[in-house]
């Protein structure tokens, strides 16, 4: 079974022994990225270099120390037990890396190894599929350590985007093999689903793209792990918040987090610094459920957009945030205004760019109907992964993952226009 990561100019022994260079090089890396983010944040760790949970940015520190210590899944603010706020993956994953050791070390290079490696054999058979030579394989797996913010983004312990946009960019290689591996296909799907709300209307595209146009049997396998992974997480928010979470409601604080682009205050700091710097409208007091909560904000929600004149404002901010997503190169998301460049959005929005470029492109100048399949299929991924942040807002970390699918494809093509010469 091995075999088949296997291309006719890489034999076992020697793709073992690249994969070990690849992951000894991961190791190093995340070391290295760990000592750093230690060097900034030394509240990270307590005695004999054990991890501070509670220090977990992102509202994940209270979530897994629950998880770790009573064994439950829930955060509770203001006297209310959210078990919603969260989507399980990825303080399940820190939770489970805690059980097997404490060590801040541990925690950073462990899930480094697994993610990476899903990175290494995920292109193999992306590769070996589209017999991709050696060289370019290689190309493909630098190209994962290739931009700093990308690294950075890859490596931090805080927040889900870390494994989704990983996760996201196998999806898209492994949507693009014509041998399909279904069953490892919609596992990904399922964890993806389940590891950011951003991730909802991409994965629902996935698997209807997969049972309308793939013609083989287990074409059904995606939408059946996804439509369990739905009812699984909705019968959970069911059972302990008396709502099903789905769309809007697929994590419990959405609806508070869109109070973020309603308020006046939007236009004026975004993209240049931090959302968190919004006052956002406080609870009732009179409202004691994860439900009131989210049915309190939506309804503030409806209120704002039914004005008029508020939501012709709102489209507007849609245009700053469409321009931030194409062509914001300053550092952004900060707690004071930075006019400096980042380099790495800036080489991450040149990808971006040029591939949906070279994809127009080649819809038009392609005769071949498979040709133009492919690069509609590219717009697509690329547009409904956009779309949940063009409702709300993006930062780089954010768009991490659609500039790594980026860089795929136009490798991908341009490995072809090779070939064909």
């Amino acid at each position: 079974m091995f075999k088949n990561f296997i291309n006719n100019d890489l034999d076992t022994k020697n793709l073992i022994t690249l994969y070990f260079i690849y992951i000894f090089l991961i190791i190093t890396l995340s070391f290295v990225y760990s000592k750093l983010y230690l060097s900034k944040n030394p509240e990270i760790i307590l005695n004999d270099n054990k991890l501070n949970i509670i220090k977990l940015q992102f509202d994940h520190g209270k979530l897994v120390k629950n998880i770790t210590e009573k064994k439950e899944f829930f955060q509770e603010i203001d006297g209310i037990k959210y078990y919603l706020i969260k989507l399980p993956i990825y303080p399940i994953l820190i939770s489970l890396l805690l059980f097997i050791s404490k060590n801040y070390y541990f925690i950073f290079i462990s899930k480094a190894i697994i993610f990476f490696s899903l990175f290494f054999f995920t292109i193999r058979i992306f590769c070996n599929d589209n017999k991709i030579n050696t060289k370019f394989f290689l190309i493909f797996l630098i190209s994962t350590i290739l931009i700093p913010y990308n690294i950075h983004v890859y490596f931090n312990i805080n927040f889900s985007d870390s494994i989704g946009s990983m996760i996201l960019s196998c999806v898209f290689l492994l949507c693009l093999i014509k041998e399909k591996k279904f069953l490892f296909l919609a596992t990904l799907l399922s964890l993806l689903y389940l590891t950011k709300s951003s991730y909802f209307f991409i994965t629902i595209f996935i698997a209807l793209h997969l049972f309308i146009f793939s013609k083989e049997k287990k074409k059904i396998l995606p939408s059946i792990f996804l439509i369990s992974t739905i009812f699984i997480w909705g019968i959970f928010g069911l059972k302990k918040s008396n709502m099903f979470p789905f769309f809007s409601s697929i994590s419990s604080h959405g609806q508070y987090q869109f109070q973020v682009v309603l308020n006046d205050k939007f236009k004026e700091i975004y993209p240049q610094l931090s959302v968190d710097l919004i006052k956002l409208p406080k609870l009732p007091k009179t409202i004691s459920t994860e439900k009131g909560q989210y049915l309190y904000y939506q309804k503030l929600a409806n209120q704002y957009l039914s004005n008029n004149e508020n939501l012709k404002n709102y489209l507007l901010d849609r245009i700053k945030v469409l321009k931030f997503i194409f062509f914001g190169i300053k550092q952004d998301s900060k707690f004071q205004v930075s006019e400096n460049i980042n380099y790495s959005s800036m080489i991450n929005k040149i990808f971006l760019n040029s591939s949906i470029l070279l994809s127009i492109f080649l819809i038009f100048k392609c005769k071949s109907r498979e040709e133009k399949f492919i690069n509609y299929f590219y717009l697509l991924f690329i547009f409904f992964c956009i779309l949940p942040h063009l409702v709300s807002w993006a930062t780089s970390k954010h768009l991490v993952g659609i500039s790594q699918i980026s860089i795929f494809y136009l490798l991908w093509r341009i490995n072809l226009i090779i070939r064909k010469n």
